[in-house]
């Protein structure tokens, strides 16, 4: 089987996405992309080998989502885009994944989920954090009680690189839904839990948008995450996962992460490595994101098996979610215009 993509977006997490779909050319192809003009959309596309079949260039988003040919839409478009365009590709019966964060909060989220299982077309929150194989190796470690029962996370991630318009409030932007939201993910899902108690701290707005925020969740039985992510610096991206015999340790780009630290209380440590789909990364913009074919992929199983909703990211997943990083801005102070929500 393979999927035929329409690609939403011509920007570099775009051709990241596109850069990965060609290393399975079993399971993906290219069929469409859409962009503000369609000059643009062909200079995208002429930037990639696609050989004789080359997709089709659209001036447009909505032309991609209507087009006959196209299976799946990704989606790679600012915040605030996305909830019209997954709405409208929905509307065409076509499934989507979509880059995080799905919507600019709760009711967002409810509609374009709502919109997917009435559709009866899958619909999924491009969290590629979910399918790297440490943070796997861990969720089966915690789950299984490999070290006894888990009691604290703690993970942060700085990133001073965003560009200009991921930081702008009519935009959907800040580093919370920028960056910050892997730490939150990361923590919701080993939990497997919504926290019972969310405390903000150490924000720092700038124009409107936040830069820096401190979060202690707070789940039951009095285990937290504690997580810290900013914009304003370069950071170590660590992620630590803290249970009662021992301890997992991610040392670095803890939302892509290549390698593990395994520590138990009593024994020797553990360092694992684990290969991304191609050795060489530098074609691709961003770090190590050759792993994106992992989460197209899983599209690609999904969709092979008849499946309406993602076992991995499901949709109670992407609300309880999108409540906590609603809850996150209202007490960092930051008010997205009502012109996007």
């Amino acid at each position: 089987m393979q999927l035929r993509w329409g690609i939403v977006g011509s920007g570099n997490i775009c051709n990241c996405f596109v850069r990965s779909l060609l290393i399975n050319p079993d399971h993906h192809k290219v069929v469409a992309v859409g962009a503000s003009a369609t000059e643009r959309a062909q200079q995208f596309i002429d930037k990639f080998e696609f050989g004789a079949e080359k997709p089709t260039a659209y001036g447009s988003y909505e032309d991609v989502v209507k087009d006959a040919n196209v299976d799946v839409v990704y989606v790679g478009l600012l915040n605030h885009l996305h909830k019209g365009i997954v709405l409208k590709a929905i509307e065409n019966k076509k499934h989507v994944l979509c880059e995080k964060p799905l919507g600019l909060n709760e009711a967002q989220t409810v509609e374009m989920i709502n919109a997917a299982k009435e559709a009866k077309v899958l619909l999924m929150e491009a969290f590629w954090t979910k399918f790297f194989p440490a943070w796997n190796m861990i969720k089966a470690g915690v789950d299984a009680k490999e070290f006894g029962e888990l009691r604290l996370i703690s993970a942060k991630n700085g990133f001073s690189r965003h560009g200009a318009n991921k930081m702008e409030l009519a935009l959907g932007g800040g580093d919370l839904m920028a960056t910050g939201c892997y730490t939150v993910m990361v923590a919701m899902w080993l939990f497997g839990e919504k926290p019972e108690k969310i405390e903000v701290s150490g924000v720092h707005l700038s124009n409107g948008v936040d830069m820096r925020g401190n979060v202690i969740l707070t789940f039951s039985k009095s285990r937290i995450a504690q997580l810290m992510y900013t914009g304003e610096a370069d950071m170590s991206c660590t992620a630590e996962v803290c249970l009662t015999n021992g301890r997992y340790l991610v040392p670095d780009q803890m939302w892509a992460p290549s390698k593990l630290v395994t520590i138990p209380t009593k024994g020797e440590r553990s360092e694992k490595v684990f290969p991304l789909p191609v050795e060489d990364n530098s074609p691709w913009i961003y770090p190590d994101a050759s792993a994106m074919l992992w989460e197209a992929d899983h599209i690609h199983d999904c969709l092979e098996k008849n499946l309406s909703e993602s076992p991995v990211h499901t949709y109670k997943d992407m609300i309880e979610l999108s409540q906590v990083l609603e809850e996150i801005l209202r007490q960092s102070g930051v008010e997205y215009p009502a012109s996007i929500l």
